[in-house]
């Protein structure tokens, strides 16, 4: 009797160690990870939330995600299995991070897409289909929905990879980059009266902005098309009765407050924000428009169409470029740390004499061309 129950005690271990975590004794030195890239050179932005102040590429982003998808009909398409948060691995602002998958997760041998998803904070943004439901959602119906308002529009930061996973030490490496727009805007002089009425705002408005953002294709060719859109919004709206006059003899507002450690000549406004990518037509009117308005909010006393290059005033909006209404290459200095060198400091736009505005388009925050607005 004795030596049947230890025979048996050995059998329920044998039997134990062959089934835990439905992973075969052949798999046993099998592992996985993933190291997850922001491409681009993105440094940690100074405020909580990547703010744009400057030319600078900086990101805050915090929650990153990875999305796992098995490939099916022969790679046609991909059907959602699980995600891994490595948010914990990653750290605010960090432009790379290791995640090493315990084996209770291990995936099964097989061919899959990886997306990676980064945004500051995890309601910025909503993945759709939500929720993604494990061997129903398709990755081609995948998106990333406005949380809040556009108004209120923050970065997110996507990448994919494929990749055959086996019997083996496997690490998977995922750049993402930034597939949101950035609008920089940057002028002086701003003047406390026109016509005789109150300047008391100043906004800079699209006709239309798409409320989705796709995170699963090639960044460098992603123009969502104009149905996925919504009505027309202001990107910025600055009540200029908050910058006060210290002087009113002269006529402007003394400017927007100084902002952390940010740098700014005297007598200017300074504010930026993201935009959702997306293609615009000419029957929608100017892709951008600055005004100024009058104590009514509705009332426009003076207005400017933001021109690409100098000739066109509806453009397209892509991923990762920085639409830039004046010059502001760093938020530390007013000269881009270069004092001797005069032509890349801060060039604000006068409002208080500008019949024409340049404005810079920064691909992939780097390369800058001129864009006119009148």
């Amino acid at each position: 009797m004795k030596k049947f129950i230890i025979l048996a005690a050995a059998c329920a271990v044998i039997f134990a160690s062959c089934t835990d975590g439905d992973i075969s004794s052949g798999d046993d030195a099998k592992t996985l990870s993933f190291s997850v890239t922001a491409t681009g050179g993105f440094s940690l932005a100074e405020n909580t939330r990547a703010v744009i102040t400057s030319g600078e590429a900086v990101q805050s982003i915090a929650d990153v995600r990875i999305y796992v998808f098995r490939t099916i009909d022969g790679g046609a398409n991909y059907l959602y299995m699980k995600s891994f948060d490595i948010s914990a691995d990653w750290g605010r602002g960090a432009s790379s991070a290791t995640h090493s998958i315990p084996r209770s997760e291990m995936l099964e041998n097989g061919s899959y897409r990886f997306l990676a998803v980064g945004m500051d904070t995890a309601n910025d943004f909503i993945i759709e289909p939500t929720p993604l439901v494990p061997s129903l959602s398709f990755y081609s119906n995948v998106t990333a929905l406005l949380g809040s308002i556009p108004e209120r529009a923050q970065e997110i930061f996507s990448g994919f990879t494929d990749r055959v996973i086996s019997t083996s030490t496997e690490n998977v490496e995922i750049m993402m980059t930034r597939r949101m727009a950035g609008v920089l805007l940057y002028v002086s002089n701003v003047p406390t009266r026109i016509n005789g009425q109150t300047a008391a705002f100043l906004r800079l408005s699209t006709p239309r902005s798409n409320i989705r953002v796709n995170i699963t294709s090639d960044p460098s060719i992603d123009v969502e098309p104009a149905a996925a859109t919504s009505p027309g919004y202001n990107i910025f709206t600055i009540n200029l009765a908050d910058q006060g006059d210290t002087n009113p003899a002269d006529g402007i507002w003394d400017g927007s407050p100084q902002v952390g450690g940010v740098a700014k000549l005297p007598n200017t406004t300074l504010v930026g924000g993201y935009i959702a990518p997306g293609a615009h037509t000419a029957g929608e009117g100017n892709t951008m428009t600055l005004s100024i308005l009058g104590a009514d909010n509705t009332t426009v006393l003076r207005s400017w169409a933001v021109m690409d290059r100098g000739t066109l005033t509806t453009y397209n909006i892509y991923p990762n470029y920085l639409y830039s209404i004046g010059r502001k290459l760093q938020s530390a200095n007013t000269n881009n740390g270069s004092p001797d060198y005069p032509f890349d400091d801060d060039q604000p736009i006068d409002l208080s004499r500008t019949q024409t505005m340049t404005v810079n388009v920064s691909e992939a925050w780097a390369s800058t061309n001129q864009m006119v607005i009148q």
